[in-house]
């Protein structure tokens, strides 16, 4: 499965964790040896092949109080008294789930980026380098401008992942502890299969969160130009 960064977190650190992804795939279209860049990017496309509710299951294990990962990892290099609750703690969870993302590379993402930058005519790169450009600006000047109708392209995914997703919340902590990592999407779903099944409610509610997605992505096609 390809975690990337977890939908139904906030959106505003979704945008912000698309940056890794970015600078790796450009790092990565920097790599002079073809060999290198393939074997990388096989190695981004390695998660896809596992399923997606095991690798949630593995990382609720890892945060299992009692003998999971991080509280064992704590007790073997000497900092047992700072053993945690993890998905138990109402200040800890969603920053967990957050975490469950890293190095916060999306799969997809990366590929779209990579194979935007493989389309751009040699003579482009050629040029800059008889000019002397340097890598930074190199970056800011010729590729992120490049890039800018991927970026739309995976803005418009994550935003709408966002705000509709609910499933790492569901299997995860269920939206708690309390409301600690409810989001709209685990909202609608507890409204329409809860105890009380509100399907009226629940669609009212995803119809909601469809126009907000609807909105927010118009807005980003409109004002992101492309290159």
């Amino acid at each position: 499965m390809d975690l990337g960064p977890q939908y139904g977190d906030p959106v505003h650190v979704h945008i912000v964790l698309m940056i890794p992804t970015l600078a790796a795939c450009i790092v990565l279209f920097r790599l002079r040896s073809a060999a290198s860049q393939y074997v990388y990017r096989i190695l981004f496309c390695l998660p896809m092949v596992v399923p997606g509710l095991v690798t949630l299951l593995l990382w609720q294990f890892m945060y299992n109080p009692q003998f999971g990962f991080f509280n064992q990892l704590l007790t073997v290099v000497g900092w047992g008294q700072y053993r945690q609750l993890w998905l138990g703690d109402p200040d800890l969870a969603l920053g967990c789930l957050i975490f469950m993302g890293f190095p916060w590379i999306g799969t997809i993402a990366a590929l779209i980026y990579v194979g935007g930058l493989q389309s751009v005519d040699s003579s482009i790169w050629d040029a800059a380098k008889m000019d002397g450009v340097g890598p930074v600006t190199q970056a800011l000047k010729i590729e992120l401008p490049l890039l800018k109708g991927h970026f739309k392209l995976n803005l418009i995914g994550v935003i709408s992942g966002t705000i509709t997703s609910y499933g790492t919340q569901l299997v995860m902590t269920g939206g708690g502890p309390g409301y600690a990592t409810l989001v709209p999407g685990l909202y609608m779903y507890q409204k329409a299969f809860g105890g009380n099944t509100e399907f009226g409610y629940a669609s009212a509610v995803g119809l909601l969160l469809f126009m907000i997605a609807l909105v927010i992505s118009i807005t980003a096609m409109k004002f992101i130009k492309s290159e």
